[in-house]
């Protein structure tokens, strides 16, 4: 059988008030003040909410879905016109492969491209060229002139294949 102050620790451990301790074990909420006070009982902090780079996380990995046969996670959100799948990210619109390359890969790149793209530009590639594909094995870090690169090589290497 517990004691009264292991009752008082339990109950105040799934976060009851002294107000309900008391009732339950018929004591006023005063004296349950008391105890605890004088035994140092406290009533649990509350878990963090989650920050705003975890929900939206969570959001990014609630939709989308994966082909199975490319391994491709296909946004199934808002797109554009030209495919690439888009989410709002900090009071902005966003291209939502740079959203999951920022919170699932490397959170220090720039989200949002300022002005026009220019040679020396950081471009979120795509090693799958599919551009709704928000997996983070498949997107990759380079310029304009990388990606151009890529893409010729793929073109030849499709046509070789023929």
């Amino acid at each position: 059988m517990l004691t009264r102050i292991q009752s008082i620790q339990q109950l105040r451990s799934e976060r009851k008030t002294h107000k309900e301790i008391g009732e339950l074990l018929g004591i006023t909420a005063q004296r349950v003040q008391q105890i605890c006070k004088k035994k140092k009982i406290e009533k649990p902090a509350l878990p963090p909410k989650p920050s705003y780079f975890e929900k939206r996380k969570n959001y990014l990995l609630r939709n989308y879905t994966e082909n199975p046969t490319t391994g491709c996670w296909e946004w199934n959100r808002s797109k554009g016109t030209t495919g690439y799948g888009t989410m709002s990210f900090l009071g902005k619109r966003a291209y939502v492969h740079r959203v999951a390359y920022s919170l699932l890969k490397d959170h220090t790149i720039n989200i949002f491209l300022e002005g026009r793209n220019t040679d020396t530009t950081i471009h979120v590639c795509h090693s799958c060229d599919n551009p709704s594909c928000i997996n983070p094995e498949h997107l990759w870090l380079g310029t304009m002139e990388e990606n151009i690169d890529d893409r010729e090589t793929k073109k030849k290497e499709r046509l070789n294949s023929l």
